[in-house]
């Protein structure tokens, strides 16, 4: 039902590094190179701490890898003993000398010839299709696209070569490390850029490595038995070195441009200040609730309020969460806390009629956040909104009678499926509806009472097509109509013997509210993207 509010300790490039490092300190016993205890010792201590920490206290993030270990079939369990088995073959072989020469001689040669096969295939002839992503399949030419240009792809696959046929001894952790990250990654690595600057594993691991191998290829000398004789001469290595420069500025250069819009942006810029005003609303021994990431963006600010200002909080891990099991966990929370309350912005689906709603503050604001464009580069600053309510979650004590809600104002737990509250010049609260959004009515319904919406059309072009609008109450249609003009009453009757079944449930009954939809972008231009239904005033059941 809830999912921790974490980050991650160590994540899986962290741990392929150490991975890669321990590979080049075993790899490296056929070279006739030394394990140093110096370095052995503390790189397992290090491993050692993350394990513990990992298993206590981020137990609840090791349930993923827990996971995937034990959905292990009897193939992949036999896949990694075989591959257990080979690390002690290889550490038997190296004190071999006939099987260590062998080793030294091919090693270099397959390592480099590997990953070259894989980078031609990934950039020209990998497609998806079947249990292959399109984004996994794209990896290493999306990568290439918009981080590294072709130019600096061919100049890291010739350094590749460089550095792996004159120098893989020497940098054997470096050569391990770049192999084993570039084939993991871009195998399965999503490397989908919705976020140019959040970018995580690849951009501060594979781009420097190959930013260091382009370096090699303008600039290494070559000195490899196997370069053609012509290959050393001065002339030729000069002339190497200029085309170098000229790509290595040329990269250089795009970097400086890509970097220029964002040298004066600050990400989220004023949201401390936000963040400090809601910690000083939660007490050091109250329980809070967010709302679900699928829901909103709430989670943004679930994690600074539990690490930074130690409010003890846990984040939905769905939009709807089991009924039952949540009245348990809150009778269970009474009894811990001072109060449990509960972050949401209009959404989550999980009042019942035994649980009570009292709002403690509620706050709109937006913060600069840089465009987020998938498979685009980004040219422009956009604004999160963050539009939310504070509330106290208690036990029921009565039931009110009959239902007048004002839509935008203080509705946040009672509504699903809208768009953020807004206000008209006139300061009239509304939120618009989607093609299908849902008002919870935990009050006694009268009997033979009618539902009464105020809605409006919002200037909906006559090119969108009428706004029509279908209502329903615990899935029994109570009628349809079209809306237009201004905010004018629509008045639904309710049918004998629904009120009296939606009296007698513990769930909330649902009001839902179907209407056709249109973006205005599309109809006159401008930013908004929205799919928009009708406007909600104010609902009623009298």
């Amino acid at each position: 039902m809830f999912e921790t509010v974490g980050v991650r300790a160590l994540g899986m490039g962290g741990a392929f590094v150490a991975v890669a490092v321990g590979c080049a300190t075993l790899v490296g016993r056929f070279a006739g190179q030394r394990w140093l205890w110096s370095f052995v010792l503390p790189l397992a201590a290090a491993v050692l701490l993350y394990i513990t920490y990992l298993f206590t206290v981020l137990l609840p993030y090791a349930a993923q890898p827990l996971g995937f270990i034990r959905g292990l079939r009897t193939t992949q369990v036999a896949l990694l003993a075989l591959g257990g088995s080979g690390v002690l073959a290889l550490a038997w072989a190296a004190s071999r000398p006939a099987i260590a020469a062998t080793v030294r001689r091919w090693l270099p040669a397959v390592t480099g010839m590997t990953v070259c096969v894989a980078a031609g295939y990934a950039l020209f002839f990998r497609q998806a299709g079947g249990l292959l992503a399109p984004h996994d399949a794209d990896a290493l030419r999306t990568f290439t696209r918009f981080y590294l240009l072709p130019v600096g792809m061919a100049g890291a696959l010739l350094g590749w070569v460089l550095v792996v046929s004159q120098s893989f001894w020497r940098g054997l952790a470096f050569v391990l490390a770049t192999a084993l990250l570039g084939l993991f990654f871009f195998y399965k690595g999503r490397i989908v850029p919705e976020h140019f600057w959040w970018s995580r594993r690849y951009l501060p691991l594979i781009l420097p490595a190959c930013l260091l191998l382009v370096g090699s290829a303008a600039f290494t000398e070559l000195r490899g038995a196997w370069m053609p004789s012509w290959a050393r001469l001065r002339a030729v290595a000069h002339t190497r070195y200029g085309l170098g420069l000229v790509v290595v500025s040329f990269l250089g250069y795009q970097y400086l441009q890509a970097t220029r819009p964002i040298l004066d942006h600050v990400e989220y810029a004023g949201l401390v200040p936000r963040i400090e005003a809601l910690a000083g609303m939660v007490g050091e021994n109250d329980l809070l609730l967010v709302e679900s990431r699928a829901v909103s963006d709430l989670h943004v600010l679930a994690v600074p309020l539990n690490f930074i200002y130690a409010r003890p909080t846990l984040l939905f891990d769905r939009g709807t969460p089991d009924k039952a099991l949540l009245l348990d966990f809150l009778e269970w929370a009474r009894t811990r806390y001072d109060r449990v309350l509960f972050l949401g912005g209009g959404g989550m689906d999980l009042l019942t009629r035994r649980t009570a709603v009292s709002m403690v503050a509620a706050n709109r604001f937006e913060v600069p956040e840089y465009e987020r464009s998938l498979n685009a580069y980004p040219t422009e600053v956009r604004f999160k909104v963050f539009d939310y309510g504070l509330y106290v979650l208690s036990p029921a004590t009565g039931d009110a009678l009959g239902v007048n809600l004002d839509v935008g104002f203080e509705d946040g737990l009672l509504v699903q499926r809208f768009h953020p509250s807004e206000r008209t010049p006139n300061n009239v609260t509304y939120r618009w509806s989607r093609d299908r959004s849902v008002i919870s009515v935990l009050t006694t319904v009268p009997p033979g009472a009618e539902v009464v919406l105020h809605l409006a059309d919002g200037g909906r072009p006559t090119t969108a097509g009428p706004a029509s609008v279908s209502i329903s109450l615990n899935d029994v249609a109570l009628g349809s109509t079209t809306v237009s003009g201004g905010f004018l009453p629509y008045r639904f009757a309710i049918p004998e013997g629904l009120a009296d079944t939606i009296n007698r449930s513990i769930a909330p009954g649902r009001l839902e509210i179907e209407s056709t939809t249109w973006i205005p972008q599309q109809q006159s231009g401008g930013p908004d993207t929205r799919e928009l239904g009708v406007m909600v005033d104010r609902i009623q059941i009298q």
